[in-house]
């Protein structure tokens, strides 16, 4: 499964996403937080 960012930089014709990222992670400020639950989500169930 491709990640978001890598499709996003295929469509725009970016070489790489990390520029696609640079430019326009001002653009996603809830993000973080996102990724942020997602990580607690799989801590949370991996120890059990």
């Amino acid at each position: 499964m491709k990640k978001p960012n890598k499709v996003v930089s295929e469509r725009l014709g970016y070489a790489h996403p990390a520029f696609t990222m640079r430019t326009y992670q001002h653009l996603l400020p809830g993000m973080s937080g996102a990724a942020a639950e997602r990580f607690a989500t799989l801590v949370a169930t991996a120890s059990r």
